[in-house]
C-alpha cells in the first residue's frame, strides 16, 4: 500500500514466512533454528543481560496485593531498508528510485554481512530480544515490517500494536517500505483508551512520535505512554532541532496527561508518564535536549530511568558501531518518566548493559545482536 501525497509504504498482509507460525512454541522453534545457522559461523549467543535495581530498597521487588510490576523494553531494530545487502542480489519490494549508496548500511567490516544482515534470519534474531522477558510495553523503533511482521507474531503472544510511519522513509526512494514507530502492550495488563500519531513541524517532517493514553488493569490506574524517534545527525544544527522536536513532544504529552486527568476525574500528580525512544542526542553535550528534558525549566520536566548525569564517563552505550574507518560509541536510547513526582509509582530497575569486553569485535550488528542499538529496559511499581 503506498500514499502518495506522504510517500508512505506499509504492508498490507503478513509475510509468507509466518504461514505455519501460530504458537509460542513455533516462534521460539524458528528462533532456535536461525541461532543454530547463524551459530555455525560464529558464536551467536545473545548477551546475558539481568535487572539492576535503581536502589538497595528495589533490590528484591515483588508484587504484592498493592503493587503492580510493569515491564518496558526500548529498542531501535535497524530497519531492513537501511541494512540490505546487494539490490542485484536482494529484490526490494518495489522499484528504487535512487540508487543505494550504503550497501549493508555501511556495515562493512561485519564479517559474513550476508548472514548477519540478512533480514530474513534477522528478524527473528530480533523476536529473540523481544523475547527475552515478559515485557508489557515494547517501543521499537526504525520498523519497516511492522504489518507483515511484527504485528502478527506479536499478536500470537498477546499483544496488541499501533504503528506510526515516518512520511519520508529515506527507505521509501531504495525500494522499501516506510520505517516508523511501533508501540506494543500486552492486551491482558493494558488497554487502550486513546492515541495520538503525529510528525514535528520542528525539522524535516520526517520525524514522529505516537502517545498512547492506557488503563492498566490491575491496579486500574491511567497512564500516559509516549515514544519517539528523533532526528539523526551529530551537529548543532541538529541538535537545535532535536530540542525544538523534544518540546513539542512534552508539549503533546502534558496535553494527553492533563486529559486523562480531566475525563477521568483523577489529580494530575497520579497519573505516570513514561516516554521512551531512540533520540539522537547524547547527554555529555552541555545544550542537549535530553539535558533539557531533565530540566527544572523544561515544559514537562522528566527523569532518566538509567542514571545518564552520572554515567558521563562511565563505558554505558545504547550504540557503538562502525561504518567504514568511523566508530561511534555513544548513549542515545532513553525512558524517561515522572516517578517521583507522582504518587504511587517508582522506577525500580534497569535492565543491564553488555559491558566491553563481551562486544563482538566488529562491535554492533553482529552474531550476537541483531541490531546497532542495544535495547533498554526498565521496571516499574505501579501502586494500586
Amino acid at each position: 500500500m503506498t500514499n502518495k501525497n506522504t510517500k508512505i509504504r506499509v504492508q498490507s498482509a503478513p509475510d509468507d514466512c509466518l504461514e505455519n507460525i501460530t504458537t509460542i512454541e513455533d516462534i521460539r522453534s524458528k528462533i532456535a533454528n536461525v541461532r543454530a545457522l547463524q551459530g555455525s559461523f560464529r558464536d551467536a549467543t545473545l548477551y546475558q543481560r539481568k535487572w539492576n535495581p535503581t536502589n538497595e530498597k528495589d533490590s528484591d521487588v515483588n508484587d504484592s496485593d498493592s503493587t503492580c510490576t510493569l515491564k518496558l523494553l526500548q529498542f531501535n531494530t535497524l530497519a531492513q531498508g537501511l541494512s540490505a545487502g546487494p539490490s542485484l542480489q536482494i529484490p526490494t519490494p518495489f522499484d528504487a528510485k535512487c540508487c543505494r549508496k550504503d550497501i549493508y548500511g555501511g556495515f562493512s567490516n561485519i564479517p559474513n554481512p550476508e548472514i548477519v544482515l540478512d533480514f530474513d534470519l534477522r528478524r527473528w534474531r530480533l523476536m529473540e530480544v523481544l523475547l527475552e522477558d515478559d515485557y508489557d510495553i515494547i517501543a521499537m523503533e526504525e520498523v519497516d515490517r511492522f504489518h507483515g511482521f511484527f504485528e502478527p507474531l506479536l499478536n500470537i503472544l498477546g499483544y496488541q500494536g499501533l504503528f506510526t510511519p515516518k512520511p519520508f522513509s529515506p527507505g521509501v526512494s531504495m525500494g522499501w517500505y516506510s520505517d516508523g514507530c511501533a508501540l506494543f502492550w500486552k492486551k491482558d495488563t493494558l488497554e487502550l483508551l486513546k492515541e495520538e500519531k503525529g510528525a514535528y513541524e520542528m525539522g524535516s517532517g520526517s520525524q514522529v512520535y505516537t502517545i498512547a493514553t492506557m488503563r492498566h488493569v490491575a491496579t486500574d490506574r491511567v497512564l500516559v505512554v509516549a515514544m519517539t524517534h528523533l532526528k539523526a545527525g551529530k551537529t548543532i544544527e541538529n541538535e537545535i532541532v532535536r530540542v525544538g522536536q523534544v518540546e513539542e513532544l512534552l508539549g503533546a504529552v502534558q496535553a494527553s496527561a492533563q486529559n486523562a486527568a480531566k475525563l477521568g476525574n483523577i489529580a494530575l500528580d497520579e497519573i505516570p508518564v513514561v516516554v521512551a525512544g531512540d533520540f539522537n542526542s547524547d547527554p555529555k553535550e552541555n545544550n542537549s535536549c535530553i539535558r533539557g528534558i531533565q530540566s527544572k525549566d523544561s515544559i514537562y520536566p522528566m527523569k532518566s530511568a538509567y542514571e545518564v548525569d552520572s554515567i558521563t564517563h562511565s563505558s554505558m552505550f545504547t550504540t557503538w558501531k562502525t561504518r567504514g574507518d568511523m566508530t561511534v560509541k555513544r548513549i542515545i536510547d532513553y525512558i524517561f518518566h515522572n516517578a517521583g513526582v507522582t504518587k504511587g509509582f517508582d522506577c525500580s530497575h534497569t535492565l543491564q548493559n553488555p559491558v566491553d569486553y563481551e562486544v563482538e569485535e566488529t562491535r554492533l550488528p553482529g552474531f550476537k545482536y541483531p541490531s546497532d542499538h542495544i535495547a533498554v529496559g526498565a521496571k516499574f511499581k505501579l501502586e494500586r
